[in-house]
Formats: C-alpha cells, sequence, structure tokens
C-alpha cells in the first residue's frame, strides 16, 4: 500500500480544498493505519451504472513522497457499480490529518481501473457505496464482479466482538424460529438436526449464501435463548464445507436476513393444488 500509494503521488503541482464522510472502512500495513471514508449525501450519477463521489483517506502517520509529506488524500472517484470499472479522476494531498489542512500537492492525471481494484478503493469499500447508492435509486443493486471473497479462518475477533457479530433479538419463538431454520437448511440439500429444546444444527447446506465457500457448502448451529417470553434470543456459528470458522460479518448478515424473510414466507399461506 505505502509503495503503491507513493507510486501513485509521482507527478504532482501545489494548489488547495476540502471533504468528510460517513462510509467508513480501515485497513493496516505494519504500523499504519489508513481510513477510508466516504459522504453518502455526495455519491451523485454520473452515467448509467456509474457513480461518482469524493473520497478521503487519512493515515495515521505522514507519508513522504518526493519533497512533499502528507497525511490525508482527497480522491475525486467514478465507479461504475455493475462491472467494477472506473478512474480516480484526480487526488489531492494534505500535510495534517483531514482535507483543508494545508495543502502540499494535487494530480489531475485519471487513473483506470476495473474489478474495483484500486489503492484508493478496492471491493470491501466500493460494495457498500454502491449499496449505499442504490438505496437511493442512483444504480441498481451492485454487481458482482464488486463483491469482495468471503473469509474463512483466520484469527477471531474477541470474545464479546464474537457474541455481538453472530447473535440477534427475534420477536417470535423457538419452535417457529425452527420451522424457518429447517425450510433454509433442507431447501439448500442440507440436513436439518434438532438437538433439544435449545440447539439446531444445520449441516451441509447448499443455500445461494454459502456460493463462496468450498463446493459452496456451509453448516451451521444455532443456540436459542427462551428465557425472554417476549424475544427469542439466537447466536449462531457458521462453518464451511471443511470444518473452518468464518468472522465475516457479511455472511452473518447475510444469513440473518435469509432467515428473517424466511419467517416471514412461512407465514403467509399458500393454496396446495389438489391431486388428481
Amino acid at each position: 500500500m505505502i509503495r503503491f500509494l507513493s507510486l501513485l503521488v509521482a507527478g504532482l503541482s501545489v494548489a488547495s480544498v476540502a471533504s468528510s464522510a460517513n462510509i467508513a472502512m480501515k485497513k493496516k500495513e505494519g504500523n499504519l493505519e489508513f481510513t477510508f471514508t466516504v459522504t453518502a449525501q455526495q455519491i451523485e450519477k454520473a452515467a448509467p451504472d456509474t457513480i461518482r463521489f469524493p473520497l478521503i483517506i487519512e493515515i495515521s502517520e505522514p507519508l513522504q513522497a518526493k519533497d512533499i509529506t502528507y497525511q490525508t488524500i482527497a480522491a475525486q472517484v467514478r465507479l461504475n457499480c455493475k462491472d467494477g470499472s472506473g478512474e480516480v479522476a484526480s487526488f489531492e494531498l494534505f500535510k495534517g490529518l483531514g482535507p483543508g489542512k494545508s495543502l502540499v500537492g494535487r494530480s489531475t492525471a485519471a487513473q483506470k481501473f476495473a474489478n474495483a481494484q484500486h489503492a484508493y478503493l478496492g471491493k470491501e469499500l466500493a460494495f457498500p457505496i454502491c449499496q449505499q447508492a442504490a438505496m437511493t435509486d442512483l444504480v441498481g443493486p451492485p454487481g458482482a464482479a464488486l463483491r469482495a471473497p468471503i473469509t474463512i479462518g483466520g484469527t477471531p475477533p474477541s470474545t464479546l466482538e464474537l457474541r455481538v457479530l453472530q447473535s440477534r433479538l427475534y420477536s417470535t419463538n423457538a419452535k417457529n424460529f425452527g420451522k424457518a431454520v429447517k425450510e433454509l437448511c433442507e431447501n439448500g440439500a442440507g440436513t436439518f438436526i434438532p438437538i433439544g429444546s435449545d440447539k439446531i444444527n444445520c449441516v451441509g447446506t447448499k443455500a445461494p449464501l454459502f456460493a463462496d465457500f468450498v463446493q459452496g457448502v456451509g453448516s451451521f448451529t444455532v443456540d436459542l435463548d427462551t428465557d425472554d417470553p417476549k424475544n427469542l434470543g439466537v447466536r449462531v456459528r457458521i462453518t464451511d464445507g471443511l470444518s473452518r470458522p468464518t468472522y465475516d460479518a457479511r455472511i452473518y448478515t447475510a444469513l440473518y436476513k435469509e432467515l428473517s424473510e424466511t419467517l416471514g414466507i412461512l407465514d403467509i399461506p399458500i393454496q396446495k393444488a389438489k391431486v388428481e
């Protein structure tokens, strides 16, 4: 990242400007932390499936490029939310944290990219930006090219962070929630295994949300907390086809979304065709 950022600022001229944000992502490289932010209100439609927006990058410590010391980058980005193509139309470098604090350099040479892969962007940031744009009807839903691969294994978060990631509260009962898990599990050719009144296993389901897992197969266990008569506490643990855990928030969000939708669908009465 540092080497790439240094290459990107090779031809600069001096000038002045500013910006702010509320879609954020952090990345670490060695002892440095990079914070990427975009203001949702500043995302604009540029063309069919394409948006433009200002992007602010703040670095935990100053970096050196040529004779310039900078700590903040303010970039203007165009992004196609279907295929991930686009360009960094221009960027400006600032001496301190935050734009507007002593501009030291500027480049107006456009840097084109594909598949949302650029030192200033990346799929992890491009995807939520396009999701936000889709919510306000600037573009359609993000294309597959912007979807970053689901991460498997790795270092788990702290126990508290893991509980927060894996836990939700539902306004339903254990029986109905169990039906939703069974429906989702078996629709993906998985094996539904209820264990007592407070634990459920779904083994080897090929539900679409596990498409990035080995052979598209995932498993999950569900622990139910029925102490509150009005709300059902749920904790899910997800593994891939090789029994490796995932700590990726996107897969947990997707699973809980599917379970919520399945709960709603099971409440809808259907007209069953009579067999002749």
